[in-house]
């Protein structure tokens, strides 16, 4: 294991954002702030997993989030003078507070065919094939 693995959680300051890269390769994309004024930190999420695309319109900005993943320290460049922040590679991302948001649907049967019958009371109750006494 190389690295760094962290696990937090923050809130989404931005809404994710689904990315190509020049390989073709899909990530996702969106920063976090973790931790209360005047300690706040923020952290630049890059996520690769499988179903990012359905995480998407989950990790919209203010949304609570659980976060795990390899932690860098990241320096750059910027036009006011060298900057540095923190990012991480997700391997696990928990949309927090969404209990509910995303229900199964109940099926539905075909048109023109009866819903499926439920069981009774009667039914419940009724006697089984092997509810017969003992013989030892």
């Amino acid at each position: 294991m190389k690295g760094i693995e962290a696990a937090f959680t923050g809130t989404v300051g931005r809404d994710a954002q689904l990315r190509t890269a020049k390989s073709g390769r899909e990530w996702l994309s969106f920063s976090v702030v973790v931790g209360e004024e005047p300690d706040q930190q923020w952290v630049q999420v890059a996520a690769f997993l499988g179903h990012i695309g359905e995480l998407v319109p989950q990790l919209s900005a203010s949304t609570q989030v659980y976060v795990e993943g390899k932690i860098k320290l990241r320096s750059w460049d910027a036009p006011d003078g060298p900057r540095s922040g923190l990012s991480v590679v997700a391997s696990v991302i928990q949309p927090l507070g969404l209990i509910g948001a995303k229900r199964p649907k109940k099926p539905r049967s075909p048109k023109g065919e009866a819903p499926a019958k439920t069981k009774t009371n009667a039914d419940v109750n009724a006697p089984l094939p092997f509810d017969d006494p003992i013989p030892f």
